[in-house]
């Protein structure tokens, strides 16, 4: 706060009304130019490298490595001989002590974290800040609190550590994305080797200095960055146990096709639409508003959008399934390209809503609910909707 001025008896008046820095500030953030690969408690470099930017801006942000085939045998050698040489045997409790101190500094660096989600991923700082960091932390307290405790989540059994984890992540939840993967994984006694988005991986490279804080191990926790020869290289290496794989159906499908046989344990959370199934005796309105608002959560980093499904007791009983599919379109929002602190939305013209819209470079936006039914259904419902 500027000084006061305080003359004679009026009141004190400020001579400087300029702001103070806002909590969610890019200055709370320091980036390096350059980041390696995290191998074996230690920073490597790539020998071939990309920008990652902010789809805000376009800016670059930092050069990042991509990770080669042999990079990748590097970090699951690292973590096989970290799962060999203690870590698997650690009992439980010595094990949740690291997860609560990863959770206790999640906590402790939030704003940074928050901060420099948005900036890379797009999302607004409200949802980074109020939704992403406090779960991500939650997770890592939760499975802290399983680790000595798993002999009560399966009666009767020895639950033992599967080995070393390959997991690859998306980019619309880098770092929640990473605590769901990782804080599991280590609970129970496994290694493992993360892959980040190729567009997002600059908190997941952040929570290396996590890592560093919290004292864990050198070699449980490997991060690779890099594009889908990456994830392949991650997918094919003969010395991972399990996959834990998030993103596409399509790619999906290929991981399952390539791991078809070979013993290794895999894990799939694939594409989804949100299904709503509507019958004959529903609430038209209530269909209406609940659908249409599907769309109002859509932005640069998430995209929820409904879908609904109009079964008739005619359909049901002579088709057993849905029969004939009408798409109509209900409404649909865009919101403005957030940087930390800023917040816009902007409606968008059923009209002007092309079906490959993108924001930026790469981040899909503009989508829209649905409605699928017979003929007349669709109609019926935008009608309704046209008020919500």
């Amino acid at each position: 706060m500027a000084e006061l001025d305080r003359p004679g008896g009026s009141p004190a008046v400020p001579d400087d009304w300029t702001y103070a820095p806002a909590p969610e500030s890019r200055d709370i953030v320091r980036l390096r130019e350059r980041y390696g690969l995290f191998v074996g408690g230690e920073w490597i470099a790539a020998k071939e490298t990309y920008e990652t930017i902010s789809p805000a801006s376009e800016e670059p942000l930092a050069v990042i490595g991509q990770a080669s085939a042999a990079d990748v045998d590097s970090a699951v050698t690292a973590a096989r001989t970290a799962f060999a040489n203690g870590w698997s045997s650690l009992p439980g409790s010595e094990r949740a002590k690291y997860l609560f101190r990863i959770a206790r500094i999640l906590q402790e660096r939030a704003r940074e974290f928050a901060v420099l989600e948005s900036m890379n991923g797009g999302k607004p700082i409200k949802e980074s800040r109020d939704v992403d960091l406090p779960l991500a932390a939650a997770h890592f307290f939760y499975y802290a609190g399983w680790a000595d405790k798993l002999e009560y989540a399966f009666p009767n059994r020895r639950p033992r550590p599967v080995g070393v984890a390959g997991q690859i992540i998306p980019w619309n939840f880098p770092l929640l994305m990473l605590a769901w993967k990782i804080a599991p994984a280590l609970a129970c006694g496994n290694t493992v080797v993360l892959k980040p988005a190729e567009t997002t991986p600059l908190t997941a490279l952040l929570f290396c200095d996590v890592l560093r804080q919290a004292e864990l191990p050198a070699g449980v926790v490997n991060i690779v960055t890099g594009d889908g020869r990456t994830g392949a290289a991650l997918v094919e290496h003969d010395g991972v146990d399990k996959i834990a794989f998030t993103g596409s159906t399509e790619v999906g499908k290929a991981i399952q096709r390539r791991l078809a046989g070979t013993g290794t344990k895999l894990t799939l959370e694939l594409g989804g639409k949100a299904a709503n199934i509507v019958f004959d005796d529903c609430a038209l309105d209530q269909v209406a508003a609940g659908v249409a608002g599907a769309g109002d959560d859509v932005d640069d980093a998430r995209r929820e959008v409904g879908l609904a499904a109009h079964v008739g007791e005619e359909q049901r009983r002579e088709r057993g399934g849905l029969g004939r599919l009408e798409y109509d379109r209900v409404a649909g929002r865009e919101r403005g390209r957030d940087l930390p602190g800023q917040h816009q939305q902007r409606e968008v013209p059923r009209d002007d809503l092309p079906g490959d819209a993108e924001c930026g470079r790469r981040r899909p936006v503009a989508q829209v609910p649905q409605l699928v039914g017979p003929p007349g259904v669709g109609e019926e419902v935008l009608r309704r909707g046209g008020d919500v």
